[in-house]
Formats: structure tokens, C-alpha cells, sequence
């Protein structure tokens, strides 16, 4: 199984812009995928966010339209390097989300070995998970026999741009 093409895209746009002026890392890290094909090419096909710490696992979350995913790291995992790595490799495997330590979806999700990476073919997780950086609730999944807690840090700024973002989105496909 291959990475969605708007996935590719907005993983491949994640490389970093050079050196930052800010003393402390974000948490998060916001990017837009530009949609070239529509006459306005400044137009935003997706947004996307994502954890910034590589020493933890971490989530990506993207919206495009009135569709939001979700895409997990099983291991810790620098999404930006994400893009780099190609795969057809892929296991479907039970799954159990937790949030705030209840119990709130079980499934199959799409296991990515090579990339040590996980999603649910569900925007409803993805809107649970959002939800849950929003309130400060912890994250946890059981991928076959191995628990994951999710570092999800608390929503900054380009969070709420993100949030914005799939608003818009949200917005423009309902008209």
C-alpha cells in the first residue's frame, strides 16, 4: 500500500525552512499542501500538523474538504523525514484507542512496519484526537500487543492555525 498522493504531498512539503530565530521548539508544526491544478495555485488543497518532538510518538492529523486523518507513530518519529520513506509494505492490525483512559474505538488500522507508523481508515478518530489535544486528554492505543501513549502537547498557535485551516475547508466544501 502507498502513501495517499495528498499525504505525499503534504509530508513532502514538511522540510525545514532554515534555522529559527525562537530559542524553544514548537510543538507543533503546521504545513499547507497548495493545490496546483485550480486557477488560483496560492488556493490550500490540505493542511496539516504535526508533533515536533522525534524523541516521542506523535501524531499527524490533515484536513482537506470536510475530511480529517489521522496518522500515528508507533515508535518515536520525525514526520518530516516521513516523506523520504517509500513502502508497500503493510499489515492491517486489531486495534483499541483510548482517551482519558476510556476505551473509544476499536478497528482494524492500516500498520506501516517500515515506517513505524499507524492510521485508522476513520475521520472520526482523527476528530477525536483533535478533540482531545483541545482538552488536554491524554492518548493511548494497543497496536496487536504493543501500548503506545501519544505525546500530544498542549495546542499553540500553529495548532489553532491548523484548526482555522480545516474550518475554511469545512466551509468552502459545504458550498
Amino acid at each position: 500500500m502507498s502513501l495517499t498522493p495528498l499525504l505525499t504531498a503534504t509530508l513532502m512539503s514538511l522540510s525545514p525552512a532554515g534555522a529559527s530565530a525562537e530559542l524553544v521548539p514548537a510543538d507543533w508544526k503546521r504545513t499547507l499542501v497548495m493545490d496546483e491544478s485550480k486557477r488560483d495555485a496560492n488556493t490550500p488543497a490540505a493542511s496539516a500538523v504535526h508533533t515536533m518532538d522525534k524523541s516521542k510518538t506523535g501524531v499527524l492529523l490533515q484536513c482537506t474538504g470536510d475530511s480529517m486523518s489521522a496518522y500515528f507513530a508507533v515508535e518515536p518519529l520525525d514526520f518530516e523525514k516521513l516523506a523520504e520513506s517509500r513502502t508497500s509494505r503493510y499489515r492491517e492490525r486489531e486495534t483499541r484507542l483510548f482517551i482519558n483512559g476510556e476505551l473509544v474505538d476499536e478497528r482494524k488500522w492500516t500498520y506501516l512496519p517500515a515506517l513505524e507508523a499507524a492510521f485508522p481508515d476513520s475521520k472520526l478518530i482523527a476528530t477525536k484526537i483533535f478533540n482531545a489535544i483541545v482538552q488536554g486528554q491524554p492518548v493511548q492505543f494497543e497496536l496487536g500487543d504493543k501500548r503506545v501513549d501519544v505525546f500530544l502537547p498542549q495546542a499553540d498557535d500553529e495548532f489553532a492555525s491548523f484548526a482555522e485551516d480545516c474550518s475554511t475547508f469545512r466551509r468552502d466544501a459545504a458550498e
